[in-house]
């Protein structure tokens, strides 16, 4: 049988059993330091020894937040084009907001499976095809807006069948 205080013991959060303290950032537990970035032991590029440097706490925040935002901005151009139907700013809307946050999107896929100082060529190749892909897809959309139905009505008209004759 467990006597009440090994059983507070187990139960009790990591905090009331001081713990040492450790550190989460990732060159800390590493053991990186400025000086210990390996550039050419391992072939690794002067570019790619940088992105190894720590950056400032606030470095990603920026990023973080700009992320967020694009993505709340879904809520009100969806709920404009529910309410107010085919609308042009509403599509210019949906123009930026889509190419935009599927750039983020896929760029992050980039950063994370293909790391630049593994693949430089690969890399730096389908940051360009990223950048490529998302100008034409604006381009597209503004024309789509401004030549044809606008995208709202399209999917209006995809929705429900029913194609003007």
């Amino acid at each position: 049988m467990i006597s009440p205080r090994q059983f507070a013991s187990i139960i009790r959060p990591a905090s009331v059993l001081r713990l040492p303290k450790t550190s989460f950032h990732a060159a800390s537990v590493a053991g990186f330091k400025k000086s210990s970035v390996p550039t050419k032991e391992y072939n690794v590029t002067e570019a790619a020894s940088k992105a190894l440097e720590h950056k400032s706490k606030s470095h990603g925040s920026y990023h973080w937040t700009f992320e967020r935002v694009l993505a709340a901005t879904w809520v009100p151009l969806i709920a404009g084009a529910a309410i107010y139907g085919s609308h042009p700013m509403i599509d210019f809307g949906f123009a930026i907001v889509a190419p935009i946050h599927s750039h983020i999107g896929l760029s992050a896929l980039v950063v994370d499976y293909l790391p630049l100082r593994v693949y430089p060529t690969i890399y730096r190749l389908f940051t360009g095809i990223i950048y490529a892909c998302t100008g034409l897809t604006m381009y597209g959309l503004y024309q789509f807006n401004t030549n044809d139905v606008g995208i709202t009505e399209f999917v209006k008209r995809l929705w429900s069948g029913k194609v003007p004759k």
